[in-house]
């Protein structure tokens, strides 16, 4: 099953595509263009990496290309 996956580069976000990743689904993982780079290597493993620019267009882009069973939203915006 196809998961898009937003927060997959926080704690609980990567450690939840790993888990769907060993039950055999399809983790496309929505980053921002500021994700920490290392968590997004990490993050590699178990997820296509979908790079996000804010832009209401990219994301609906990305929903048609993907065309995910299910959206699970992890991510939040903090104060950096």
């Amino acid at each position: 099953m196809n998961i898009l996956l937003t927060g997959a580069t926080g704690f609980i976000g990567l450690h939840l595509a790993a888990r769907l990743f060993r039950n055999n689904h399809h983790v496309f993982a929505i980053v921002r263009s500021n994700s920490d780079e290392q968590r997004v290597l990490t993050l590699q493993d178990y997820a296509t990496v979908v790079r996000f620019d804010g832009g209401y267009q990219t994301l609906r882009h990305i929903i048609r290309e993907t065309k995910p069973f299910i959206v699970i939203h992890e991510a939040i915006v903090t104060g950096k």
